[in-house]
């Protein structure tokens, strides 16, 4: 056995353990998270008018949304379709629609923002009235105080 096969050998076990780490690494069952947020808007035109833009009665405005952190989606475009299923709207007084998405929950989402965290398989074997909870069930930063979380929260 020459140096050649002793290098053959370490290449060969070396590449083994990286394909057993890579294989590991794939089955372990990590919770994936990805990131998505909507984007409220109101029509004021619709207050006291048609608001219709046909009628020059339009008048939106945006009025914030919601930053949700999706667990349970295998894909980020399922975590999508998931917040458009149960978060989005579209009539003449209001819509709200999905306005960013990406993979993971960045440092500044889920220490800087409230946010609401929501497992897609925790919400579906859900009943009417705890799905309703799960929405509006945010996570504040620490640092928030109780007057910054009522505001958020409508209380």
């Amino acid at each position: 056995m020459g140096l050649k096969d002793t290098v053959e050998q370490i290449k060969r076990k070396s590449y083994d353990a990286g394909f057993e780490t890579a294989k590991n690494l794939y089955n372990k069952k990590e919770e994936k998270m990805h990131t998505v947020t909507t984007q409220y808007m109101e029509n004021y035109g619709a207050h006291d008018s048609s608001g219709k833009f046909k009628d020059g009665k339009n008048f939106w405005k945006f009025k914030g949304g919601t930053t949700y952190v999706v667990t349970g989606a295998e894909t980020l475009s399922n975590a999508v379709a998931f917040i458009a299923s149960i978060a989005t709207e579209n009539n003449i007084f209001c819509k709200e629609y999905v306005s960013h998405f990406e993979v993971g929950a960045r440092d500044e989402v889920v220490d800087d923002c409230a946010y609401v965290k929501i497992d897609v398989n925790e919400y579906m074997n859900a009943s009417n009235e705890e799905r309703n909870k799960l929405r509006k069930n945010f996570i504040y930063p620490e640092y928030w105080s109780v007057e910054d979380r009522a505001t958020l929260s409508g209380n």
